[in-house]
């Protein structure tokens, strides 16, 4: 749909505000690339303005989104760096168990 009107738009910018016509015995090259160029910028500066305001649209969906995904990234670092400081304590408290049961076995013998 968006492109429709701007074509509509493009043919009418061209023909009825800047007069250009499409007669070969009057065309003028460089009055249609200016214009097809004004065309051009317009459209972008649409296209920029939609998404400038799909953005604003959406800030706050964005915002929550950006939010509860870093805060769930931290959590599962942290729970990570948990793992990792558990797994180094029950390696600790295994080889301190197995030191302390030698050292009772050999005041047994």
């Amino acid at each position: 749909m968006f492109v429709v009107w701007c074509i509509a738009c493009a043919i009418w910018y061209i023909f009825s505000v800047k007069g250009l016509s499409t007669d070969p015995a009057t065309f003028n090259g460089t009055s249609n690339a200016i214009a097809i160029v004004e065309i051009l910028f317009m459209t972008l500066g649409a296209f920029l303005i939609g998404f400038l305001a799909a953005y604003y649209l959406q800030e706050e969906p964005i915002k929550k989104w950006r939010i509860a995904y870093f805060t769930e990234e931290h959590e599962k670092k942290e729970l990570k760096f948990a793992t990792k400081a558990l797994r180094q304590d029950k390696a600790t408290l295994t080889n301190e168990k197995a030191y302390l049961e030698l050292q009772h076995k050999s005041e047994l013998a």
